[in-house]
């Protein structure tokens, strides 16, 4: 799955049955790829993206849950820079946090998730 606008493919995934889809292929054992929105729609939910203070478009959406087939949330695009904004607004968040800078993933089955990617993980 690409990425995006995280709003606008929520807002699409409920519109179109995907999530119900999504499942049954999930099911057969097939795999699922994300890139940016691609990986957040798939976290509990898309709060995160909602960091974002450019003024992106949230296309109507209000309600932020996601899919929730991972058991944390994700900040993709990391730079150093962010550190600060997202120390603090992790404060706030009911469920745990993992960071990827481009070029890094997380990988899951069977419950197992792990980083992979270039360099070190950014834990804080």
């Amino acid at each position: 799955m690409e990425g995006g606008n995280s709003f606008y493919l929520l807002r699409a995934i409920r519109e179109t049955g995907f999530k119900e889809a999504l499942k049954e292929l999930l099911e057969e054992g097939r795999a699922y790829i994300g890139t940016s929105a691609g990986t957040y729609i798939m976290c509990p939910t898309i709060e995160v993206p909602n960091w974002d203070e450019t003024g992106k478009s949230r296309f109507g959406v209000t309600d932020f849950t996601a899919l929730n087939y991972l058991p944390f949330l994700l900040k993709v695009h990391y730079k150093d820079e962010q550190e600060l904004k997202i120390k603090e607004k992790m404060k706030s968040l009911k469920y745990p946090i993992r960071i990827l800078r481009d070029g890094q993933g997380i990988f899951c089955e069977d419950g197992v998730c792990k980083f992979v990617g270039d360099g070190q993980e950014v834990i804080f």
